[in-house]
């Protein structure tokens, strides 16, 4: 990886990398000063901080979130809590951010680039989400779901000083995570004598020392098993099981490697005392935690990566797109609305759109397997001979199948990955499809033809009633 411009001037993804490390120094800062003042000076000293180290990674592009915090601020100081002020949030975000993403693969001519709209995209949830959040505050409490009482916002509209302090927390502006306000107004009233202070330093500290061992052991990894490398003569020229394997150590390198940055920035939310929180009177340190890097070493379905990868993103999108659409009854269409949603949020590449829409195909998939899985008697006979066999064989089935599932996501060009596909044959595509088809036709004709027609009049005479 190259670390110095041709000019002499930092790369971006050093930069990056260094204002998430400096972002410990502005958590203990505060912790140890800051936090012993007045609210207003709290919030002074989060816009402060943050932007200027916003300013030394992308100088004069601040004035775009500057710009959309204002649009945004004023709009719910005008019809805050209403379905209007949703629907213009969307529109207002979504739009600046899409049109940014429009113009600048009008400019690199479809190369990725790390500018401003990494923290664009973590910017536009977060207003988007208080936008909600404000409309749910509208709502009598019967009518609202746990997770709903959680961030739902009863009072008036922020002021213009809490919603940039909101906006540009150090350790949530640049990479996430995503959070509700409500944890931020937490935060700024918080004891001021903190009597667990050893246990934050030690648990940010485990988190700093655990994501920079492993992104160092990717970046050396990543030589080697290059995204990259696929489109190369020597990739073509590798035996079948050899780019199985090449796919496979590539596309854990890819994940991994989002995995050890936000466990990394993960240590400063800890510092600040974002992450804390009490659980049956037991401390804990991971409420704003976006990554968990024990529990993706232990999965054994794609499911699983929910709780592991990206966690708060999956959670936001969770409550407030996937749930919201309950209105179209239709639990597959709602399924694909929201991986579209994360697709352009991403961007306009082709990777993404095929990305989360194979996604769509692979979790469908393994839930039909799971459930013929189930009514088998020859599994339920082998599983109860040997216990630890699912976990081994979904163990297997993940790691060897994960790599696959982000090739279209690491190359974004239609053009470029199709030759990768072809190449291996299209293997992962062929293996889900066939365990959905084969999974849906095992269970359809294992249950008995007398009980599904007895379901099928059940159904008609619960909709004659």
């Amino acid at each position: 990886m190259q670390l110095i411009s041709d000019d002499g001037s930092l790369e971006p993804g050093l930069k990056l990398l260094l204002t998430i490390y400096l972002g410990y120094v502005v958590a203990i800062f505060y912790h140890r000063v800051i936090l012993r003042h007045r609210p207003h000076y709290q919030y002074n000293y989060f816009i402060v901080t943050s932007m200027l180290l916003y300013c030394w990674n992308f100088g004069t592009d601040i004035m775009h979130p500057i710009v959309t915090i204002l649009l945004q601020w004023k709009l719910l100081k005008m019809c805050s809590g209403t379905k209007k002020s949703v629907i213009l949030s969307f529109a207002l975000q979504f739009g600046y951010y899409l049109g940014g993403i429009y113009m600048q693969e009008a400019c690199c001519h479809g190369q990725y680039k790390l500018n401003w709209l990494t923290p664009q995209c973590v910017l536009a949830l977060r207003l988007i989400g208080l936008s909600f959040d404000l409309y749910d505050g509208t709502k009598k409490p019967h009518l609202l779901t746990p997770d709903q009482k959680l961030s739902a916002l009863t009072n008036t509209p922020p002021s213009l000083t809490e919603t940039l302090a909101y906006s540009f927390f150090p350790g949530g502006y640049l990479i996430g995570p995503q959070f509700p306000l409500l944890r931020l107004r937490k935060l700024i009233r918080q004891p001021k004598d903190d009597i667990y202070v050893n246990e934050r330093y030690m648990e940010a500290g485990k988190q700093c020392l655990i994501g920079s061992a492993i992104l160092i052991a990717t970046q050396v990894l990543t030589v080697r098993y290059n995204p990259l490398y696929y489109s190369s003569y020597q990739f073509m020229e590798f035996y079948f099981p050899e780019k199985v394997f090449f796919v496979m150590i590539a596309g854990h390198l890819t994940i991994i490697k989002y995995l050890a940055i936000w466990t990394i920035n993960d240590g400063a939310c800890i510092i600040s005392g974002l992450g804390f929180y009490k659980c049956e009177g037991k401390v804990a340190w991971d409420a704003v935690r976006n990554a968990n890097l024990l529990k993706f070493a232990k999965i054994t379905r794609f499911q699983h990566l929910i709780v592991s990868y990206n966690i708060n993103t999956n959670a936001w999108l969770l409550k407030y797109v996937h749930k919201r659409l309950k209105f179209l009854n239709v639990r597959i269409l709602s399924h694909f609305c929201s991986m579209m949603f994360l697709a352009i949020w991403h961007g306009f590449h082709t990777g993404y759109f095929t990305a989360f829409g194979f996604q769509l195909v692979v979790m469908n998939a393994e839930k039909e397997f799971v459930m013929a899985a189930s009514k088998s008697p020859f599994i339920k006979d082998l599983v109860g001979k040997f216990p630890r066999l699912p976990d081994l064989v979904g163990f297997v089935y993940l790691h060897l199948l994960l790599g696959y599932c982000v090739i279209d996501f690491s190359l974004l060009h239609w053009n470029i990955y199709r030759h990768v596909y072809n190449s291996v044959y299209w293997y992962g595509h062929i293996f889900f499809v066939s365990m959905f088809l084969l999974s849906k036709a095992y269970c359809f004709f294992t249950v008995p033809v007398p009980c599904r027609v007895e379901k099928r009049y059940g159904q008609e005479d619960a909709k004659i009633k």
